[in-house]
């Protein structure tokens, strides 16, 4: 893989941890500071996603209220009510039909 050198100055205590990581790891700093940033940018790249989710979930729930007032059901969701029991319903069916 190429690589693009970087230039950082660090504080003398994370110097001192990164120091200590590469000699337990017998690696060299450069090496340990690669690994972090990777496993930073995938967390990054995951928390953005969790995020993007969250927004489609709350965005789908205001649509959700809309065709509840759109269509005069406020305060009773009849799917939520009785999912167990459609669940139910739906796997006796399967289970009539084999």
């Amino acid at each position: 893989m190429a690589k693009n050198r970087a230039q950082i100055l660090l504080e003398a205590e994370q110097h001192t941890v990164l120091s200590e990581l590469a000699a337990q790891r017998n690696e060299r700093i450069s090496g340990v500071v690669r690994e972090i940033i990777g496993e930073y940018l995938v967390r990054k790249d995951e928390d953005e996603l969790k995020l993007r989710e969250l927004r489609a979930v709350q965005e789908l729930e205001h649509l959700r209220h809309e065709l509840r007032q759109a269509h005069g059901v406020l305060n009773v969701d009849w799917l939520e009510d009785n999912r167990a029991e459609c669940f139910q319903d739906l796997e006796r069916q399967r289970g009539g039909k084999e």
